[in-house]
């Protein structure tokens, strides 16, 4: 798969990061599609793999840009 560029930023709506919505960033998509992100409020979050389709369900909004 690769890395996924920092731009790519998730709204995350209710679930295993928030209550209510929250902003974290994807990092890294390794051979198996577990995903790695950075989490502004949890560094077990940040630390973690997380499963795609567990991500997926949660996502409100994303944006990706390059330059």
């Amino acid at each position: 798969m690769g890395t996924v560029p920092p731009t790519h930023l998730d709204n995350m709506g209710p679930g295993d990061f928030t209550s209510s919505g929250h902003f974290i960033v994807l990092t890294d998509i390794d051979e198996d599609g577990m995903v790695s992100v950075k989490d502004p409020n949890s560094k077990t979050n940040s630390k973690k793999k997380w499963d795609v389709n567990t991500l997926v369900p949660q996502i409100m909004g994303l944006w990706s840009y390059a330059y």
